[in-house]
């Protein structure tokens, strides 16, 4: 048997039909491919007939290709795109999942992670807005305008919890383990006895179970800074948001992103970026970009709506020339979601920053988790030749006043 013969239709590739008006010109192949970038590849229906022919009727019959009827030439030709692959590469699937009880997650920012000292036993109750869901996660309406796929693990329980004014909810999964132990918890009740001290002191460290007092002096602490960025971003036309995910949605994000890199989901480079990963219309990316409208708007001092986002991740190489955004993108937020070698503060990769009226660039840096907002259409910002990391990885959404009237991608 042929090395050809010997492969197999990459059941997580994606077939997808081009249109010129409304004649059929093109199939396009998006094949993932375990340790390699994501192939994309366009069959034209004028340079390889017989091949669209073929993937014509796979894309029309849910990926049913019927590779006996595929000559020898055309099996390679499928095999150099990704759609016919050796058994050993064929992707995972990669879903979000955040545990609840995991007391060293992979990934933690340390500087971050339990630090939170276990308050008196006695004034300890769950977070007033604690909300459960079941194993579909969040629902729709929370993951934004578009009809995404759900990235949220649907072999766990979901729940979330926003105390913070300043900062993306917190939103963890859990297995059936614990689901005894987190169905006692109700919103705004004090810690059921029964519940272990290791496990309150995990629930505290994650923020669903609070002191009360602790919790309102946090709360007037962060709404103190959040009216400092405001005034800062009307001043200076640029804040920086610190703490702006929560440090075990960080990490969970972090492996997530990692994974989808390692088993092939995303693909790298194109003409005008040829060093970084990249994902639009990104399930994760929209749940946070949704989720983070009231902060911005709170800093912003206006109701904002969110607009598009993309998540990237930049190798060595990768820089961003001088420019300022579209109408798209009042308000730019770029969060420091991953970096390599872990930093202990700020990341090696500066973004800089130029309002109108400031006769040279200041460079800000990110720790892993904050936010620099910005005025996108009115602040010159670049990034200078990336060689201090060996990558940074960003989540990039933006957002306009809520009576922008004009297309939000």
């Amino acid at each position: 048997m042929s090395s050809v013969d010997s492969l197999v239709v990459n059941s997580h590739a994606v077939l997808k039909v081009e249109r010129d008006g409304g004649r059929i010109t093109a199939i396009s192949v998006r094949a993932p491919i375990k340790g390699r970038a994501l192939q994309v590849t366009t069959i034209e229906q004028t340079t390889e007939p017989a091949l669209f022919g073929a993937l014509l009727v796979s894309a029309a019959t849910s990926g049913n290709l019927v590779q006996a009827k595929l000559t020898s030439d055309e099996r390679s030709r499928l095999a150099d795109i990704g759609l016919l692959i050796p058994p050993d590469d064929l992707s995972t699937p990669v879903l979000f999942e955040c545990n609840l009880t995991d007391t060293a997650p992979p990934l933690a920012p340390t500087h971050e992670f339990g630090r939170q000292p276990m308050p008196e036993t006695a004034r300890l109750c769950t977070s007033p807005t604690l909300r459960r869901f079941g194993h579909e996660g969040p629902p729709p309406d929370m993951r934004g305008r578009l009809p995404l796929r759900n990235p949220f693990d649907p072999g766990r329980a979901w729940m979330i919890a926003d105390d913070d004014p300043l900062a993306a909810p917190r939103i963890y999964s859990y297995g059936s383990d614990a689901a005894p132990a987190m169905e006692q918890l109700e919103a705004g009740h004090p810690v059921p006895e029964s519940l272990s001290p290791p496990l309150r002191q995990q629930l505290v460290a994650a923020g669903i179970v609070q002191s009360t007092p602790i919790q309102a002096q946090e709360r007037e602490q962060r709404l103190h800074d959040a009216e400092a960025a405001r005034r800062q971003l009307a001043e200076q036309r640029y804040t920086m948001l610190r703490r702006l995910i929560p440090p075990l949605q960080l990490a969970a994000a972090r492996r997530f992103y990692r994974a989808l890199i390692a088993e092939g989901f995303l693909p790298f480079g194109d003409a005008e970026w040829p060093d970084r990963y990249f994902a639009a219309k990104e399930p994760l990316a929209y749940f946070f970009h949704q989720q983070l409208t009231d902060v911005v708007s709170r800093v912003a001092g206006q109701p904002v709506k969110p607009s598009f986002c993309f998540f990237a991740s930049y190798r060595p190489g990768a820089e961003l020339p001088a420019h300022r955004d579209r109408a798209q993108c009042e308000y730019s937020l770029s969060i420091l979601v991953d970096h390599s070698p872990e930093p202990n503060g700020p990341g090696s990769w500066p973004l800089y920053l130029q309002p109108p009226a400031a006769p040279t660039a200041t460079a800000v840096a990110a720790a892993l988790g904050d936010g620099v907002l910005y005025y996108g259409r009115e602040v010159t910002h670049f990034r200078e030749r990336l060689v201090a990391a060996d990558f940074c990885s960003f989540w990039f959404f933006f957002y306009v006043p809520v009576d922008f009237a004009g297309p939000l991608d």
